[in-house]
């Protein structure tokens, strides 16, 4: 708020520092909490994806990082395999390595183990820099101390944070958000002028492209903050030298890595950025009678500049159709934007879709309902700040990354750090706010009565009680391993672990496994068997082919099938479907709830594939998948004593028969024998018949 207009009343020494005690303990307690799937279920990779990322890091710590750099896994995408190096992102995998071996200085720990507590460990490195990013976010000494705190107490509650980040959580998005806050922290070191020297800033350009070099080693989101960063130069007309020289050294990153690529829109857009804006600094800063001579020398050069990064990319990459298909394959923009909307496969991908109203509250909860008052909040002070560039950025990030997560789930997380400390900064004015002058009218006096504070007040705690509430929950329903109930009585269903342990020590080790595409990871992680298909979503026309598999007649999977033929031609190699089940488990994410999608995927193999041939009908209401639906009664083909319609499309399909044989007498396999059925019935292990 104006400081000619407002004053902040000092809280008594008890009083604040109670405030600060209770964000302290809420920190501590949401710290603990990312521990509690440890003391749960034990020592837990607890989703699909975090065990493909278990298995390369394994690699790394028992042959070598130069071994990694040539791996070309067998196991994986039968008979073809896959070049991890090439198709993967190996920074988490390298920190996991690192924080192995300093704890190898102390205590004898197993790799799996380390991998299962790197996310809270990198945790403890967000918690850091956020405290770093709201202390210099918050100017004033009198609302510094406690912005800080309740800035940390709020990211540390985050849902979208909190899923990321607690033990067994082991993927990308915790290591991300650690790069990301580092980078921006930089980035704030610089435009508040602490770096004074030429040399200085330099440096610090340099240091910011070593951390967004790391940054795209991470993950493919690492274009946020180079959007962030670039916008901010744009607006504010600054820094874009020191952005130019983390651009070059980005870009050497990129052109070592063996799975990034130089010549991408992103590192052009990069090069185009820095020559307008140092063109139009060149031309704002000279005469009129220099700045024309000028236009015609920059135009004239640009025009040469283009030409060359034109023929560049043309001999780099032979023709134009080339690098368009480059593009198709590799660039994130491009799969956000379009292949997203364009292709079935990236579409059933729930972190890929829409935030949902009720992802938005379980992400990032109820204080974003309020993002929006909130940005206004912020933008209304760029008026009466003295240095608002850090607020410009600030802002910029909050928005971009709010924009991001309303277009794609996944992006929550990037949320979180923005939201906690405008939320912070706004319940501190708010509350401890008051007016010098007592005729004071208009709209930002409403923020200093009583009324306005108790509403506030009450919001926030309604905000900590439902992130606390999420959280409980999350960590009790990790997806590898979950809580549930049988008969009224609470179960810890372990399905997966146990379907497993029995396919590792109960089938050939030469065995490979069809399923889904969303259990290869955590098969071939968990029971070192090799898979036809896995999450590794890149291959669209294998996992069509799975697709089509899964939607066609039963009586038409053998070992003679064309498609299992290619796979495993060997016969001697025995050959597994694996299905997940939810009948008798109401198993919400089992896949005969997934069969549209998997009927959309498979049309792509096969044009003659209609997926609305594939439905369940009763009391005249067409279903597409059973969940949600109680009483069911396959065996008598009832639901709630009214007929169930079964389409012939969905009853002749092997999804339908593998989930439903032995639920029904209508069901009768022809070429597949049930070897393994998981407690629970959540897991069918089905053997393919010579």
């Amino acid at each position: 708020m104006g400081d000619g207009k407002y004053k902040h009343s000092l809280l008594s020494y008890c009083a604040t520092q109670g405030v600060a005690a209770l964000c302290l303990i809420s920190v501590a307690y949401a710290s603990m909490l990312r521990l509690a799937p440890i003391m749960r279920y034990g020592v837990l990779i607890n989703e699909f994806d975090p065990w493909f990322n278990f298995r390369c890091s394994e690699y790394i710590w028992n042959h070598g990082i130069l071994q990694y750099f040539t791996w070309v896994d067998s196991k994986t995408w039968v008979p073809d395999g896959r070049e991890i190096y090439k198709t993967a992102y190996p920074m988490l995998f390298i920190v996991s390595n690192m924080i192995h071996c300093v704890l190898n200085t102390f205590v004898r720990v197993d790799h799996y183990t380390v991998c299962c507590l790197t996310p809270p460990i990198i945790f403890v490195g967000c918690l850091f820099l956020v405290r770093q990013v709201a202390a210099e976010f918050f100017s004033s000494s009198s609302e510094k101390h406690l912005g800080v705190w309740i800035s940390i107490a709020i990211f540390s509650m985050s849902g979208s944070v909190f899923e990321k980040t607690m033990a067994g959580a082991y993927d990308y998005e915790g290591l991300s958000l650690f790069m990301s806050l580092l980078i921006l922290y930089m980035y704030i070191l610089q435009i508040k002028n602490k770096i004074k020297s030429v040399w200085g800033r330099g440096i610090i350009g340099v240091c910011i492209g070593v951390a967004q070099g790391i940054f795209n080693l991470s993950w493919g989101g690492s274009i946020f903050m180079d959007l962030l960063l670039y916008a901010h130069s744009f607006v504010s007309f600054s820094n874009w030298r020191i952005l130019a020289c983390s651009g070059l050294v980005t870009m050497g990153v990129d052109w070592a890595a063996p799975f990034l690529w130089v010549v991408k829109p992103v590192n052009i857009g990069k090069l185009l950025s820095f020559c307008l804006l140092e063109s139009a600094h060149v031309l704002l800063h000279v005469s009129r009678k220099a700045q024309i001579k000028n236009f015609y020398a920059i135009a004239g050069s640009a025009i040469f500049v283009l030409l060359l990064v034109g023929l560049g990319i043309f001999k780099t990459t032979k023709s134009g159709a080339l690098l368009l298909e480059k593009i198709k394959q590799k660039d994130k923009i491009y799969n956000v934007l379009y292949k997203k909307r364009a292709h079935p496969l990236v579409s059933s991908i729930v972190e890929h879709r829409h935030a949902t109203k009720e992802q938005i509250i379980d992400m990032c909860g109820p204080l974003m309902v309020v993002a929006p008052i909130l940005m206004v909040w912020g933008t209304a002070q760029l008026g009466y700040k003295k240095k608002n560039s850090l607020l410009l950025v600030m802002l910029g990030g909050f928005a971009l990354s709010t924009l991001m997560f309303l277009h794609m789930e996944r992006f929550a997380f990037l949320v979180a750090p923005f939201l906690a400390i405008f939320s912070a900064d706004a319940f501190c004015k708010v509350m401890f706010a008051q007016p010098i002058h007592t005729k004071l009218r208009g709209m930002r006096l409403l923020f200093v009565h009583r009324q306005a504070k108790i509403l506030v007040g009450v919001f926030m705690l309604f905000h900590v009680l439902s992130c606390f509430g999420t959280m409980h929950t999350k960590y009790k329903q990790v997806i590898v391993v979950m809580d549930g109930h049988v008969n009224g009585e609470p179960v810890i269903a372990d399905d997966f672990r146990e379907s497993a342990m029995y396919m590792k020590y109960n089938l050939r080790p030469d065995s490979v496994i069809l399923s889904w595409w969303d259990y290869g990871y955590q098969i071939t992680g968990m029971s070192g068997l090799s898979t036809v298909i896995d999450n590794n979503t890149n291959n669209y026309a294998r996992i069509s082919e799975v697709a089509s598999l899964l939607v066609s007649s039963e009586e038409k999977v053998s070992r003679e099938h064309a498609f299992l033929k290619k796979v495993v031609p060997d016969l001697d190699t025995d050959l597994y479907i694996y299905t997940v089940c939810g009948y008798t488990s109401q198993y919400a994410l089992s896949d005969l709830n997934k069969l549209q999608w998997i009927a959309k995927i498979a049309k792509e193999a096969d044009g003659s594939v209609d997926p609305a041939a594939y439905y369940f009908k009763a009391n005249g209401a067409v279903h597409y998948s059973l969940h949600g639906l109680s009483d069911v009664d396959m065996a008598n083909e009832k639901i709630k004593d009214a007929p169930l319609y079964i389409s012939p499309a969905m009853r002749d399909s092997l999804l339908f028969k593998l989930c439903f044989y032995q639920h029904t007498n209508s069901v009768t396999l022809h070429n597949l024998k049930l070897v393994h059925e998981s407690s629970n019935g959540i897991v069918r292990l089905y053997k393919i018949a010579e």
